[in-house]
């Protein structure tokens, strides 16, 4: 990588991509050299708004750049990061970092042979609200997630756990830190093919349960995060990036609520990649590797595999996990 500003492609200018295309246009350790889609209405308008150039395919690019982020379709993650790390390139690649494990196990060890970055979007680590929180935990003991979106055509194609569940997957696993030993899960689709409502209960080594509640068929967005711990409880809005706490106390009148101040300017979408521009220009690992992507898809993976096979009647009888995260 030459000296001075990171040079990076997006490839994928959907909505997220136009906004990883923001971000690096604003900040000050990148350049932001080109856009990649195949629509070229939209590469093209997005290439004139930044002065940068656009291109139909990812290939012509990377001979230019030091770093891409891959914001298409979850379908073709393997295989565009796969042909970047081939190159030579730093990624960070948008959540589920692939569609099946063996493709996120080939793309992690061609990171580590290459010397490259792999890190992958599991932005809700970066949510303000969470960042603020993180002081307060201490052994959680409960996590209760829910996470609704209003029905759209786009992300249809994969199932609910792996557009929106697998966030709060990624944040459980990361906030308890220890071996899921269970799972329970239902399913059922709504207006796709594929499942549009799913309901989870991860058991963790050590006595800590998360429940998750996933739905694209809501009638408005809701994303909130409830924790209880032997000192107090937190409740995290993770939209308004709002977080409360409430400490336990041994008298009979309640503690107030505590609110906590989200002290970390920017967005969520700012600090993910301030974070992979700092893992690039440092050579760190970030936070968010393709081991931690991993774990999310396996966990996610399993949930589904669990509510396919429950009975109708009654949620799915949980099964030892441990031996195949």
């Amino acid at each position: 990588m030459r000296k001075g500003k990171i040079r990076v492609a997006v490839i994928g200018v959907g909505i997220h991509g136009q906004r990883h295309a923001e971000k690096y246009f604003r900040s000050e350790a990148a350049e932001l050299v080109a856009v990649v889609d195949t629509d070229t209405t939209t590469t093209q308008a997005v290439a004139a708004e930044y002065g940068v150039c656009g291109l139909n395919n990812y290939a012509n690019v990377l001979a230019d750049v030091d770093a891409v982020s891959i914001a298409v379709p979850a379908a073709a993650h393997y295989s565009i990061a796969r042909d970047c790390l081939i190159a030579g390139l730093d990624i960070l690649v948008e959540k589920p970092i692939t569609l099946e494990l063996a493709q996120a196990d080939h793309l992690i060890a061609l990171a580590a042979q290459r010397r490259r970055i792999l890190q992958v979007g599991h932005i809700e680590r970066y949510n303000p609200a969470v960042r603020a929180l993180l002081p307060q935990i201490r052994d959680p003991r409960y996590l209760n997630f829910m996470r609704l979106t209003r029905y759209n055509v786009r992300g249809a194609e994969i199932d609910v756990g792996l557009d929106l569940m697998i966030h709060d997957i990624d944040l459980a696993c990361w906030l308890v830190n220890r071996p899921i030993t269970k799972i329970e899960a239902t399913a059922s689709p709504v207006f796709s093919r594929t499942v549009d409502m799913l309901q989870a209960r991860l058991h963790f080594d050590g006595g800590c349960i998360a429940d998750l509640f996933a739905s694209r068929v809501s009638a408005k967005p809701e994303r909130g995060l409830r924790l209880l711990q032997d000192n107090g409880c937190a409740t995290v809005d993770l939209l308004s990036a709002a977080v409360a706490f409430v400490h336990a106390s041994s008298s009979a009148t309640p503690s107030p609520d505590e609110s906590i101040p989200a002290r970390f300017t920017g967005d969520a979408l700012e600090a993910e990649i301030a974070q992979f521009l700092y893992a690039i220009r440092t050579r760190t690992p970030p936070a968010v590797d393709g081991t931690a992507g991993r774990r999310a898809l396996a966990t996610a993976l399993a949930i589904k595999q669990v509510a396919i096979t429950a009975p109708p009647s009654a949620v799915a009888a949980g099964f030892t996990a441990r031996s195949r995260f």
